[in-house]
């Protein structure tokens, strides 16, 4: 054992040696070559300075005046070179320095972020299961937007506010926290959230039963400047009792209008050859055309109708039966 061990010796010697006689050639075969393009860049400067010189004899300068000005030429291009110096040192320093303070703050995040998710996970983790099992006990059911809190006693014919039902329960994290969007002043209030857990609610119908235009079918919802002409609605869990009354299924059966009255439907007439276009019967009847904005601002075909406060709703324009007068 001893012997092998003095030869692997020997062995790592005789390797140092060669690299050793390989990186000494190489410097030797490199200086050569470097002090010729140095002494190449000399004479260059040499001869460009000659032409300069015979260049400025030519403009018949006195000799004197001459050699003040090539003294005054060199002196500038040493002190200018100087702090040209000094100058890229102090830039590189602080180039050195931006990026050490760079790498500091990168791995103070990511030790921060390690230790955030390491302390939240288990947090988020009671949380999942907690909207588990609200969701089982939420999801779906129908409910009622309300003003103000609502009574127990007053039917759910009676509150207004637009048909919902409950499609999500979620929470906010650290990085993504949620927050309920602005409401209309006098429904939802622009209920500021950003953490807690949230309830959102997909509106059904408004509040005369007619059905609310999904966001996928409204070509204007992602120019809406208020939260009223949204189809879905996020409120905190915390608040839930104070702007919804959540329906029994007799009163879910009850709030549900039939298929055939749940469509906004405009007779109009008019509109021929780029003539303006007046509603003349609206169905179903009943409603209160002041809740309402009808718009035929790009035409019959693409007509609008919104309510005031709960938002777009589906819609259609059929043209006015024409009264012809008796044959005589």
């Amino acid at each position: 054992d001893e012997d092998e061990d003095e030869e692997d010796e020997e062995e790592e010697e005789e390797i140092h040696a060669v690299r050793g006689a390989a990186a000494a050639s190489s410097a030797s075969a490199l200086a050569p070559p470097l002090q010729r393009s140095a002494e190449v860049g000399e004479i260059a400067a040499s001869r460009l300075s000659a032409a300069q010189a015979a260049i400025t004899e030519a403009l018949g300068l006195p000799q004197e005046l001459l050699e003040c000005l090539a003294r005054w030429e060199r002196e500038q291009a040493a002190a200018e070179g100087q702090w040209r110096l000094k100058q890229s040192r102090m830039y590189l320093e602080f180039e050195e320095r931006k990026r050490r303070l760079q790498e500091q703050q990168m791995g103070q995040r990511k030790k921060l972020r390690e230790s955030c998710d390491a302390a939240l996970r288990p947090l988020y983790a009671e949380g999942a299961a907690v909207c588990s099992e609200l969701e089982r006990l939420l999801v779906g059911r129908l409910c009622r937007l309300c003003e103000h809190a609502p009574a127990a006693a007053v039917p759910q014919q009676m509150l207004p506010g637009p048909l919902a039902r409950v499609s999500a329960v979620s929470f906010g994290q650290f990085e993504s926290p949620l927050r309920a969007p602005g409401g209309p002043s006098r429904v939802l209030g622009a209920v500021p959230v950003s953490a807690g857990i949230l309830v959102t609610l997909s509106k059904i119908c408004d509040r005369n039963g007619i059905a609310m235009l999904p966001a996928s079918d409204d070509p204007l919802a992602g120019f809406s400047r208020s939260g009223r002409g949204a189809t879905e609605v996020k409120l905190p869990l915390r608040l839930l009792g104070a702007r919804v009354k959540l329906l029994t299924e007799a009163e879910a059966q009850a709030a549900q209008r039939p298929a055939d009255q749940r469509t906004f439907v405009v007779r109009y007439a008019g509109g021929e050859h780029g003539g303006p276009v007046e509603p003349v019967q609206i169905l179903p009847e009943g409603i209160s055309l002041a809740e309402y904005d009808i718009s035929f601002a790009a035409g019959a075909a693409a007509l609008r109708v919104e309510h005031r406060t709960d938002g777009p709703v589906r819609c259609r324009a059929e043209p006015a039966a024409l009264k012809f007068p008796p044959a005589r």
